[in-house]
């Protein structure tokens, strides 16, 4: 498939299942936020763009999932696999195996019923870990592990994450104050906020689906349970894996120019510079501003990165990073400022007015 007919279909992805697109292409991870009420239901949608779009696997996490490593290593497993390895029909016995040559031993079917015995699901695709910024330092320690290493360790085993793997951590606003681990922040590619505006497209469409076979009360029961894996719906926003491989290569090769590269760095310079900022302004963030941009460009059809591309990704790349300091705190009281007036300059200041404030102050090549 060519570009342009990929384009096409991007164009018809609604902000979360493009925002899950992106990080399949960039091989990245992405915080996702909404209202507290909200947080099942986007789990759902999350989950059905996993299946439906991308024909992914998919685990959502709740808060019973993160007591222990343990538990959090055996909640992001694909139930679909055997729990068990096949248990060879001889080795039912218990006893001596009668094989045609009758040689077989008591030993070789203890080793046979041992190895049946082994757990052998994979993890998932897709992690859905909601009010995950409620979970334990320990446990999201495991999570950074997963995303940096791809490896989940527990005390008997040590499970290797697939290929095509996404750590979507779900948080309410109303839990701003329970942040995540700042390594494990920085490691996350890019935020998102689901507005209740925004709607759930998937779940609605399979709701309108079950009003039509006239199923009652199919509203309740769909906002109580999960999409079976693999019961994917298809249609014009399906995803092939290799249609993600090809954008993904386009993207290498996105241009950056030397005027938009300096526009880039002078935004990072400005923000590290900003009113408020105490930090955030990682050089990972940096690294990955610069990859979101290329990605970017290739969701628009473009072979080079334009400024607004650079704008958009900043509003993507820093939201959940940036870390405000206290008034008292602020650089500007090093050379005389009045603890007052910087106090009503900062009341209200949300990282989203930083960036913004930013953009606005950085001159914008032409």
């Amino acid at each position: 498939m060519d570009l342009e007919a990929i384009v096409g279909k991007v164009q018809n992805l609604s902000d979360l299942e493009l925002a899950t697109l992106l990080c399949l292409i960039a091989k990245q991870h992405c915080l996702i936020e909404t209202e507290e009420d909200l947080v099942d239901d986007v789990a759902q949608e999350l989950a059905l763009i996993a299946v439906d779009v991308f024909n992914l696997s998919y685990a959502v996490l709740s808060l019973d999932d993160y007591e222990s490593n343990e538990a959090f290593g055996s909640a992001i497993l694909d139930q679909r696999s055997s729990h068990l390895g096949t248990l060879d029909e001889s080795a039912k016995t218990g006893g001596n195996v009668h094989r045609l040559d009758n040689v077989a031993t008591q030993a070789e079917s203890q080793a046979t019923s041992s190895d049946a015995n082994l757990d052998t699901r994979k993890p998932v695709n897709v992690v859905i870990a909601k009010d995950f910024n409620f979970a334990s330092e320990d446990i999201q320690i495991q999570a950074l592990e997963l995303i940096r290493l791809k490896h989940s360790f527990s005390r008997t085993t040590t499970d290797t994450a697939p290929e095509d793997f996404l750590f979507l951590p779900l948080v309410s606003r109303s839990s701003e104050g329970m942040r995540l681990n700042k390594h494990l922040i920085d490691r996350i590619f890019i935020s998102h906020y689901h507005h209740p505006e925004d709607g759930f497209p998937n779940l609605e469409e399979i709701d309108a689906e079950s009003h039509s076979d006239d199923h009652s009360s199919s509203s309740s029961v769909l906002r109580k349970t999960l999409p079976l894996q693999g019961a994917g719906q298809g249609g014009i926003r399906r995803f092939e894996r290799a249609e993600i491989e090809k954008m993904r290569q386009l993207s290498q090769s996105t241009m950056v120019s030397a005027e938009v590269r300096r526009y880039l760095q002078d935004i990072v310079v400005f923000l590290r510079l900003e009113r408020g900022v105490a930090g955030g302004v990682s050089p990972s963030a940096t690294s990955q501003f610069e990859l979101l941009t290329k990605c970017l460009g290739t969701l628009h059809g473009l072979e080079y990165a334009t400024p607004s591309l650079v704008g958009l990704a900043a509003r993507k790349i820093y939201p959940h990073r940036l870390l405000l300091c206290a008034p008292e705190k602020e650089r500007s009281m090093q050379y005389g400022s009045d603890l007052e007036a910087v106090r009503e300059a900062m009341e209200g200041l949300t990282p989203d007015d930083v960036i913004e404030a930013v953009l606005n102050s950085v001159e914008v090549p032409l």
